[in-house]
């Protein structure tokens, strides 16, 4: 199935600001996709491309990002030949023509767009020497701080747990700081190969939060979510607080058999829509394909 035309637009998100939308047309008709973002980004995670243009939407417009994609990525890939369905050849060659690691030149947005308890530490933690210590009174920039070791954090995660019934915590610690994961046995985030390699080798986590357009590449994410269940991990398929309508995350969560799926309750629409599509799913696999983990959660692939 050969690529006929790509045109990337921007529609808005469920914060009001733009972001990308792509229409791909092939031999098989028309396919949509809509890129999400995160209103936290860590230092490790791939990079949105916005315009920076502080008169247009405050500086958040993508129409580089869209441009990027009408000017040079549709045409490289129409003219390559690809085959649509050849996810891998297409991330390579847009990883060819971005020429970085963390997507800075084109965007994870452009590239993307082509086809429980959060504690979230990078917001209040800071570092000293080799150690991070965590602001717990952090409510305005000229609130008292009150600053907590990562050890004292940990046991205050460990009482909060011991009095409520938490499933999981996700970021508990500021994302450098391996030190307090290892000691802390939870999720972590910022979704690339290496980072997941280190923790696997270091033994500071036992799920991965899989958030697309922090990684940047489908098959990176592919390969991640293989590399945590060879390590004996789960994995939990992420939205972003930035959503929109596109309803994929629900399609690989079932495609990867993650039993774990994050999206805000089902309050607004683009929210909604990911729990529609998973009810779609079930009807159409059927009863004798599809199966409710229930207490399995975490390890569903080996129901």
């Amino acid at each position: 199935m050969s690529i006929r035309s790509i045109i990337g637009s921007y529609v808005y998100d469920s914060r009001g600001n733009p972001t990308i939308e792509v229409n791909l047309n092939c031999d098989h008709g028309t396919f949509r996709a809509s890129v999400p973002s995160g209103a936290s980004t860590g230092v490790h995670e791939a990079l949105v491309l916005r315009n920076k243009d502080n008169f247009e939407w405050d500086g958040k417009g993508v129409t580089r990002a869209t441009r990027a994609i009408n000017e040079v990525i549709a045409p490289q890939l129409i003219k390559s030949g690809l085959d649509v369905t050849d996810q891998a050849g297409i991330d390579h060659l847009t990883i060819e023509l971005n020429g970085t690691v963390n997507q800075a030149s084109l965007g994870a947005n452009a590239i993307k767009g082509r086809v429980a308890v959060d504690a979230a530490p990078s917001a209040y933690s800071k570092k000293f020497d080799n150690n991070f210590k965590y602001n717990i009174n952090f409510k305005r920039n000229n609130s008292t701080p009150k600053w907590l070791s990562g050890e004292e954090l940990s046991n205050l995660f460990n009482k909060l747990i011991t009095r409520y019934p938490f499933v999981s915590v996700e970021d508990p610690f500021a994302e450098d700081g391996w030190s307090s994961w290892k000691k802390y046995y939870a999720t972590l985030d910022h979704s690339k190969l290496q980072r997941i390699s280190k923790a696997v080798k270091l033994k500071t986590a036992d799920t991965l939060l899989l958030k697309i357009n922090q990684i940047g590449r489908l098959s990176e994410t592919l390969r991640l979510a293989k590399l945590a269940y060879d390590s004996g991990w789960g994995v939990q398929v992420s939205h972003r607080s930035g959503e929109t309508e596109d309803t994929f995350i629900a399609v690989l969560a079932v495609g990867l058999r993650t039993g774990q799926l994050k999206d805000y309750a089902m309050a607004r629409s683009e929210k909604v829509r990911k729990y529609n599509q998973l009810l779609r799913i079930e009807r159409e696999l059927g009863p004798t394909r599809s199966q409710y983990a229930s207490q399995e959660f975490h390890f569903p692939k080996n129901l």
